[in-house]
């Protein structure tokens, strides 16, 4: 494993008892056990001597021990998540238990870092998110003592250096769904607004969005991704297991929750309305849709149920590939919004299409997530350049 690919890593002690064999006679659990023994131990005994608060040099320094004498040996034996489990379980722990006792607070900023790394590398990409926040924590603290302002809060939230290892392949996945390569829906980012989605309009953009926005579009993008199949090995038979068809859903009903919320933050506070329903109809850049749709209701009111559902649905999502009016377009992209947000968000109904017909499941996320440029452009005037 390359972690010059991650940058940030701290780089303090040199290597010390490097795990590259067990001496004979030794099993190698036991001897990495001793290895992990002996870099806790001098952990521990070096920050014993810190008499200065938050001290970021020494601090980095000692759990440099860590970093260099564990981490990177470990992994380069394919030991990744031993490294991630003696951190999380042994080696943080303990350096909490002794700060609770010294003195002075040790910023820990990056000890918590690496063992995050430690967990990305072993594909636990939870835990080092986990890590990522309490990294932020030390930041925040520790940024008090140094006499530096520092928001709190935006350590993981994927604007970093590091976001290059960690959102890339999510872009990709967001421009392909944009421009029908996950679906086979025939209304495109290009067919609605006449030239397709580019990596670097979607990198873009995202750098825009609100630090917490930015964070749970990448979230849903993952399940997404990974429930589509998109990044999986090719296994047609699981594709309609009722499991991965609900972790679908539940990836679609996010991504509708998340346009509305991107929506309300573009009204700041010009729609009072508490539903999606008033936010849509009541928004005077939306007016213009309501005649082509028919009415008010038939815009964003009167929401089916049942088998009306998907009824509606499909009926939307065929007259939507015909269509050629741009206001035709855009009406049935945010009453499929309206209508997939009402349906999902609030109960699990398996008798709904959603959770067995995977091209229609496909097909709507594309087009949810279709809306929300739909909504940019109209309360914007602008698409991403």
């Amino acid at each position: 494993m390359n972690f010059q690919l991650f940058p940030g890593i701290s780089s303090a002690s040199p290597p010390v008892f490097p795990p590259k064999s067990s001496p004979v006679g030794v099993s190698l659990g036991d001897y990495l056990s001793g290895h992990e023994s002996e870099i806790l131990r001098i952990i521990i005994s070096e920050l014993s001597s810190i008499r200065s608060e938050r001290d970021r040099t020494l601090c980095d320094r000692t759990f440099g021990h860590y970093t260099h004498g564990l981490l990177y040996p470990y992994a380069e034996i394919g030991l990744a998540t031993r490294a991630a489990n003696f951190a999380r379980d042994k080696l943080v722990p303990q350096v909490l238990k002794f700060e609770a006792t010294h003195p002075v607070k040790f910023h820990k900023g990056a000890l918590f870092y690496d063992t995050g790394l430690a967990h990305l590398v072993s594909g636990d990409e939870g835990r080092f998110e986990y890590f990522l926040a309490m990294v932020d924590e030390e930041e925040f603290e520790t940024h008090g003592v140094e006499g530096k302002p520092q928001r709190r809060g935006d350590t993981n939230m994927r604007t970093s250096d590091l976001s290059k290892a960690t959102v890339e392949s999510r872009i990709r996945f967001a421009v392909d769904s944009l421009n029908g390569s996950v679906a086979s829906h025939p209304a495109t980012y290009g067919f609605v607004f006449g030239a397709p989605i580019t990596y670097g309009q979607m990198d873009g953009w995202r750098r825009s969005l609100l630090a917490l926005h930015h964070f749970e579009l990448f979230r849903l993008l993952h399940d997404a991704q990974i429930f589509s199949g998109a990044s999986m090995p090719s296994y047609s038979s699981v594709t309609l297991n009722p499991y991965i068809m609900l972790r679908l859903a539940k990836a679609l009903a996010h991504v509708c929750q998340w346009v509305e919320s991107y929506l309300t933050v573009l009204q700041s506070g010009s729609v009072v309305a508490e539903s999606l329903s008033g936010k849509l109809k009541d928004d005077p850049h939306f007016a213009s849709l309501i005649t082509p749709a028919g009415g008010k209701k038939q815009f964003a009111g009167s929401p089916p149920h049942g088998a009306d559902v998907d009824r509606e649905l499909r009926g939307l999502l065929s007259d939507l590939s015909i269509a050629v009016a741009p206001e035709q377009k855009y009406w049935r992209i945010l009453r499929i919004l309206y209508i997939t947000r009402n349906s999902t968000a609030h109960h699990i109904d398996p008798s709904l299409g959603v959770y067995s017909d995977r091209s229609l499941m496909l097909a709507l996320f594309q087009v949810v997530f279709l809306s929300a440029f739909v909504i940019v452009l109209l309360k914007t005037g602008s698409l991403p350049l």
